[in-house]
């Protein structure tokens, strides 16, 4: 059975806005981006943390030949441990969300707690 892909289509509409409104909204697009800028550095620098551990690199190792050699029980096993080590490293998503909402709070006046949360 074929999906059927339904057609797409997009229009854009230039937005009507007052100086100061477009003074806001410029304001609040440059917190968010420094509020991901400053997300995306911890989790890159976290992650390369967690690369250069000697208990990751082994534990991924033993996932390796446990994917060439089928073991499903075995590689069930590492992958839980591979997440804890991620946990362990701040790197899941509600992790990652409480770290940004430290920073949010400087912004709080301009950016709300449902916007800076945004996926």
């Amino acid at each position: 059975m074929t999906k059927w892909k339904k057609d797409c289509f997009i229009i854009e509409l230039k937005l009507l806005i007052d100086p100061w409104q477009k003074d806001i909204l410029l304001k609040r697009f440059e917190i968010a981006r420094t509020l991901y800028n400053t997300t995306l550095s911890y989790a890159v620098k976290q992650y390369t943390f967690m690369q250069e551990s000697k208990h990751y690199r082994k534990q991924l190792r033993g996932y390796q030949k446990a994917k060439k050699t089928n073991d499903s029980k075995e590689l069930k096993q590492i992958a839980k441990e591979l997440d804890n080590i991620r946990q362990s490293f701040g790197l899941s998503e509600y992790q990652l969300h409480a770290y940004i909402k430290k920073h949010q709070h400087n912004y709080k006046k301009h950016i709300d707690s449902n916007t800076y949360m945004v996926r």
